[in-house]
């Protein structure tokens, strides 16, 4: 809400309508009492945000402690017996009612606002003037200066100048009438020392309590937003590890960043497809919870394992697993490593088990080149595009249970490191006949010997 709509130079008038900023609330008659703050809050309107509700509130606070102080100040006057040294306290007293009730019924604060501004810078130069001067009036004019601590405290310090502005001349024009004022109006038989301490007192009532409020009201938000602070950066914290969970890291960084869209493309990427032999039949004599229980005791220690190889996990199809290595970040080994990944999953197989079931793998391996990415805007999934993929998908597929089964490219990149048998030429769903091999395992080994150091 800016200075302008707040004090209506710009239509609609007073930024009744003004848009919203803020999102912590901060209530500053909390601490007063309860008919107070039932009457603080008679003006809010459930739709106002909570900047415009701390506006109008404050409003009703100042309104309600300089009404309350000036009905003191004329029933301390009273005493004399003559009416102008009360007269301009009632009508400041019965303007700012029929104000508040205006505002009450219509849940604008502008009308109020402009209204109090305005008597209290001129009001007390009038009271001055009818009382004969600086003097004889207790320089009533100092309360004039209310107005520019409530416009500070209510508009903000840009549209305050106006109204300090404005006191300073109300009291240079009452400087330029005293002597006139002096010689012609006849003074009020009130003890003048007594007359200068209720001013004064009153002054500074109307500067500090409601100073004080704002303050203490300030403190307060600012301890909520330190809060909120606090509890966005927990929640930011726990996105962004959600969000690498979910990405690579260096990927999730690049989304962070603004980059759209994400597409990078690899000479070389290695890729391991594996699933669970005999899933479907073996599911359906399981519990839903126990399905899910005991992928989540496989796929965890495959997890494990791709962690320990340095391998990029890219996601789970059903109970299909899928693996890599060099995207996104490249390896020079990338085909040892998802080999070692193969013969440490099938290992892990002889410890572990799919509910009431023994655990039995099929796992396929190819290598070359693919295009990976990023996709979608409400889920993002970073996924690898490529026949490599396809064909390795497919060397799962059909391949033989318990065993790792590889394309000819694997074989020829690996031939010095590993043991294959060739399996021969297979027909391949969407490939044709294809030469695959079946990498030759240790029997007894462990998942953690097939793990690379350093990785």
């Amino acid at each position: 809400m800016t200075d302008r709509e707040v004090v209506g130079l710009d239509p609609p008038w007073w930024g009744e309508a003004a848009p919203p900023r803020a999102t912590i609330e901060v209530n500053p008659a909390e601490r007063l009492p309860k008919w107070v703050q039932r009457l603080v809050d008679a003006g809010v309107d459930p739709a106002d945000d909570p900047e415009r509700r701390l506006r109008k509130r404050m409003l009703m606070v100042v309104t309600t402690i300089a009404s309350s102080l000036m009905t003191l100040v004329v029933v301390a006057t009273v005493g004399p017996g003559d009416v102008r040294g009360i007269w301009v306290g009632l009508v400041y007293v019965v303007a700012s009612v029929a104000g508040v009730l205006h505002h009450v019924r219509t849940r604008r604060m502008g009308p109020l606002l402009l209204s109090q501004l305005g008597m209290i810078l001129l009001l007390p130069a009038v009271q001055q003037a009818v009382l004969g001067g600086f003097v004889a009036g207790a320089a009533t004019v100092m309360y004039s200066l209310n107005a520019a601590v409530m416009a500070l405290v209510l508009v903000g310090p840009s549209l305050a100048r106006f109204w300090f502005v404005s006191f300073i001349a109300v009291v240079a024009l009452m400087g330029l009438l005293d002597p006139w004022l002096v010689r012609t109006v006849r003074p009020l038989d009130v003890p003048l020392t007594l007359f200068f301490a209720t001013t004064i007192c009153t002054v500074g009532m109307l500067v500090f309590l409601p100073l004080r409020i704002f303050v203490e009201s300030r403190r307060r938000l600012i301890d909520a937003l330190d809060q909120a602070n606090a509890d966005l950066a927990v929640e930011r914290a726990r996105s962004e590890a959600l969000l690498r969970t979910i990405l690579p890291g260096g990927i999730a960084e690049r989304l962070k960043a603004g980059e759209r869209p994400i597409a990078d493309e690899y000479r070389e990427v290695a890729v391991l497809f594996a699933d669970i032999v005999g899933f479907t039949p073996k599911s359906r004599t399981m519990q839903p919870s126990e399905v899910i229980a005991g992928l989540n005791v496989i796929f965890t220690e495959f997890d494990r394992l791709a962690a320990g190889l340095g391998l990029q996990k890219v996601k789970t199809i059903g109970d299909a697993y899928m693996v890599v290595a060099g995207a996104p970040a490249p390896v020079t080994d990338g085909a040892d490593r998802v080999v070692r990944m193969g013969l440490a999953m099938t290992a892990a197989a002889h410890h572990l088990r799919f509910g009431p079931h023994p655990l039995q793998l099929r796992v396929g391996i190819d290598l070359g080149p693919v295009v990976a990415g990023v996709i979608g805007e409400a889920r993002f999934a970073w996924d690898l595009y490529g026949d490599v993929v396809n064909t390795a998908s497919r060397m799962e597929s059909h391949g033989v249970p318990g065993r790792i089964q590889v394309t000819a490219t694997v074989r020829d990149t690996l031939a010095d490191r590993y043991s294959f048998t060739d399996r021969g030429f297979i027909d391949v769903k969407g490939k044709g006949r294809q030469r695959t091999f079946l990498v030759e395992q240790h029997a007894g080994s462990s998942p953690e010997a097939w793990m690379v150091p350093g990785a």
